[in-house]
């Protein structure tokens, strides 16, 4: 997740652990943990060797595998940006809304917005599973007034 002073993902340092019972973690670099079967997969905004090490020795789990990337490479080379739905326009936080006096500016008012941070899990939103979600959301209006 993005929290000050971080305004966008730039690089990933990636612990992959083999303990998934962790204490909870209050480091400000932290972007998030991904939590699967008996794992658990750190992300942060930058290198936490240190902090890892002493985390290990704490729960006495051991790292897997560690990684340091581009958020590009993690979403596989494809750039995060906004796309609209029939009835939605999501849009990553920091994409500025679309100010474009336009026909698809007008279309793209029309639509709620959703304002999200797809971190490292959402990721660019044409997964399948992530289409499937979208379904639901076009066969529904919704007017806030």
């Amino acid at each position: 997740m993005l929290r000050p002073p971080y305004t966008e993902y730039k690089r990933l340092h990636v612990y992959y652990l083999d303990h998934r019972d962790l204490p909870p973690i209050t480091e400000p670099d932290l972007i998030g943990i991904w939590i699967e079967d008996e794992t658990a997969i750190l992300f942060f905004h930058q290198a936490k060797e240190a902090f890892i090490r002493a985390l290990c020795k704490e729960t006495g789990a051991s790292i897997v595998y560690q990684a340091d990337l581009g958020y590009q490479d993690w979403e596989a080379g494809v750039k995060i940006t906004s796309f609209a739905t029939k009835t939605l326009r999501v849009r990553p936080v920091w994409e500025m809304p679309d100010l474009q006096p336009d026909q698809q500016h007008k279309e793209n008012k029309e639509k709620t917005e959703i304002l999200l941070d797809p971190s490292v899990i959402f990721g660019s939103g044409f997964h399948a599973t992530t289409g499937f979600a979208w379904r639901p959301w076009n066969s529904y209006s919704w007017n806030p007034g």
